[in-house]
């Protein structure tokens, strides 16, 4: 490598897909959560205090999993991106299919036509 800017696109893909599912593992925990029943702890006090931690909780995961949707949003526009720009570069270069990268968000087939002529290839 030149120095230069690099992406690696299956680690971008294997992200976009972990983040997916945190964003399920989260809404059914908050389900779950939701489906326990806090009033066989016997005190008022913890009663109320659970009940408030569990409102707390459902807030705060329903943000992450918002924001979790939005950057999984934002990663698949940029990969479309990037990818748009690689065959842009290749079909001006005339670097043919070498170095082409997916079209869809899948396994990675290789270096990019931009990587390639960053390291001189």
């Amino acid at each position: 490598m030149s120095g230069g800017f690099s992406i690696d696109l299956s680690e971008v893909r294997h992200l976009v897909h972990t983040l997916e599912h945190a964003e399920e593992r989260m809404t059914r925990a908050t389900d779950q959560l939701r489906d326990a029943s806090f009033t066989d702890l016997g005190h008022p006090h913890l009663d109320k205090a659970a009940e408030e931690f569990q409102d707390d909780w459902e807030d705060g995961i329903d943000e992450i999993s918002d924001l979790t949707g939005d950057i999984v949003d934002g990663l698949r526009k940029a990969l479309k991106v990037y990818q748009e720009l690689d065959e842009g570069v290749r079909d001006t270069l005339g670097g043919g299919d070498q170095g082409h990268v997916a079209s869809s968000i899948g396994p990675d087939p290789g270096s990019s036509i931009i990587q390639q002529r960053l390291e001189g290839n």
